[in-house]
């Protein structure tokens, strides 16, 4: 019976040495992906006349459910026009005698462009071969103190430039 006990032991502390033999070395980490980063598809806005502090301009609300308060506080938000001939800028930008920008509050990226010699006459309409995308990076994977700034440096000590559409793209695994 004492041999028995000592045999139910030691089979005891054999099962437990297996089991706790099971877990190995944490692997390395992967490489970055788009797990918290949010972008739209390629959109073509149906743009409308608006006022935009005392300059007309052409307007396209896009409403983000994604574009939370924290977001808004500590996150980025990248813009991006791609026009007829495949060119993609970064907003805002100037093209020929257009400014293209955009604002973005809770819920919602404003894209707007207006005619850059600010002569206050509405713009015309571009053609719907130009189409704009955003990137939603939210803050907080980047650093536990996260903001805009925190982001962006880290991008650009990852080597991705933000204005290189291409760049952002090929960081977080965006199909371009």
């Amino acid at each position: 019976m004492k041999n028995f006990k000592k045999l139910s032991y030691l089979f005891f502390a054999l099962i437990i040495g297996l089991m706790l033999s099971c877990q190995g070395p944490e692997g390395p980490q992967g490489p970055p992906g788009t797990a918290n980063v949010i972008y739209s598809d390629w959109i073509t806005p149906t743009w409308s006349e608006d006022n935009f502090y005392g300059t007309k301009v052409q307007k396209y609300d896009i409403s983000e459910n994604e574009l939370t308060q924290d977001v808004f506080d500590h996150g980025v938000v990248l813009v991006y026009w791609k026009n007829y001939a495949n060119d993609v800028w970064q907003l805002p930008t100037i093209a020929d005698i257009l400014y293209f920008d955009f604002k973005i509050r809770v819920n919602h990226v404003i894209l707007y462009y207006f005619l850059k010699d600010n002569t206050n006459n509405t713009p015309f309409v571009i053609p719907s071969s130009n189409k704009f995308r955003y990137v939603i990076i939210p803050g907080g994977q980047h650093a536990s103190n996260s903001s805009k700034q925190s982001i962006l440096e880290h991008l650009s000590q990852e080597g991705v430039d933000v204005k290189n559409y291409y760049d952002v793209c090929a960081y977080y695994k965006i199909e371009p």
